[in-house]
């Protein structure tokens, strides 16, 4: 992995030397590139979780200005990085020590994390390819029932998590399955579930929605319930797609909430483990799809979480970088009537922040998010992410 850092790090040296704290960028020497120049735009700031004596909108308020759209970035783009890993039609793609794409295998999948096997989905079924022996099997094979979404188990190599699909379910994704590739089949819990769990860094415990509401998994324990925004004026409807926190002390949650006056909001829940406490990020109107959106997204050393919002202010609509102490930023401003920025992926390093607006794919770089450069890919690629291949 250190290497696969220096490499990151060398291939944009010569771009981001010129990098200020303000966002200003100058271009770099050579050809290979030129760079978009944004100019530092007003910061969106929140005041801490407390127990408000008047009834504020939320203890923790987030405030914004609309500012204009940025520059557009330059059309010269850098390459995909070593180690990026993203999918075509033609299969999966991993990115080589020398900048080279390699075809890994025919269709997308979900890479282990040693990079040796695959797990795919083919015919409702989840399937596992070796890429060192050129092999497959079917490990579930359930005519019964589907099953989507797998994850590789941290801490379990031969145990991985699927989400058991029920006929007649449609507004569900499933149940939460443990499989082996053993073959062994065990439906972990029997509800289903509307958004994707997520597995501790450890591997201990699962965080999911049941029925709409927050809940943990303990592997030595079973199922505990979760109660957010206890102590606020607020009442919570629910929360779904977590996503830990690299040191797994906390937990973030897409939620949902009315306020005192019933005025229906969304926003990102942080729950503390440790505390069994939580606090708000971005409250904000929701407009558009009815769901919870995808899960939150933390940088490697958990000082930023990256996430989609569904504003009804479509200048606001798209997608935000909040710091933990509760500075927040609008990344990649975009004047596309149709796509604005989304599906945020950090470097394994955390130096930087890749996101896709339709087809086009953009990196910027923290703390300020103001750069915007351009990242060539073929024709409707898609990033999964950076990955260290043996």
């Amino acid at each position: 992995m250190k290497s696969l850092i220096l490499l990151f790090t060398a291939g944009l040296i010569v771009l981001l030397a010129a990098c200020t704290v303000t966002g200003e960028m100058e271009p770099a020497s050579g050809d290979l590139f030129e760079v978009a120049t944004v100019a530092a735009r007003p910061s969106a700031t929140a005041t801490p979780h407390t127990t408000p004596t008047s009834p504020p909108l939320d203890p923790t308020v987030l405030t914004t200005t609309p500012w204009p759209p940025d520059p557009i970035a330059s059309p010269t783009p850098v390459p995909p990085f070593p180690g990026m890993v993203y999918t075509t039609d033609e299969g999966l793609w991993h990115i080589n020590a020398n900048w080279q794409p390699e075809l890994l295998f025919d269709r997308s999948g979900v890479l282990e994390p040693n990079g040796r096997r695959l797990l795919y989905e083919q015919e409702g079924d989840i399937w596992l390819a070796d890429l060192q022996t050129n092999t497959q099997q079917n490990l579930t094979n359930t005519p019964d029932a589907n099953e989507c979404c797998a994850q590789w188990w941290p801490s379990r190599p031969d145990t991985f998590l699927v989400m058991r699909q029920i006929p007649d379910s449609a507004y569900e994704i499933g149940q939460i399955t443990a499989v082996t590739l053993d073959g062994d089949y065990t439906v972990l819990v029997e509800e289903l579930g509307a958004s994707l769990p997520a597995i501790s860094p450890d591997g201990q415990t699962i965080a999911f929605e049941v029925n709409g509401q927050p809940a943990l998994y303990h592997l030595e324990s079973g199922i505990e319930l979760l109660t957010l925004l206890t102590r606020q004026p607020n009442q919570s409807i629910g929360a779904g797609s977590p996503s830990w926190s690299p040191d797994g002390q906390k937990v973030a949650w897409q939620a949902r909430l009315v306020d005192e006056a019933g005025q229906t909001l969304q926003t990102v829940v942080i729950y503390e483990l440790t505390t069994a406490s939580d606090y708000l990020l971005h409250p904000y109107q929701p407009g558009g799809i009815d769901s919870w959106g995808p899960a939150p997204v933390w940088s490697p050393n958990g000082e930023f979480v990256a996430f989609s919002v569904m504003d009804q202010n479509w200048s606001q609509h798209g997608l935000w970088v909040v710091s933990i102490d509760y500075t927040g930023r609008y990344v990649g401003d975009s004047d596309d009537p149709v796509w604005r920025p989304a599906d945020p992926i950090w470097s394994p390093d955390g130096r930087y922040l890749l996101y896709r607006i339709g087809e086009d794919y953009f990196l910027t770089v923290p703390p300020d998010f103001t750069a915007k450069i351009n990242v060539h890919l073929p024709p409707g690629a898609r990033v999964l992410g950076w990955q260290e291949l043996p």
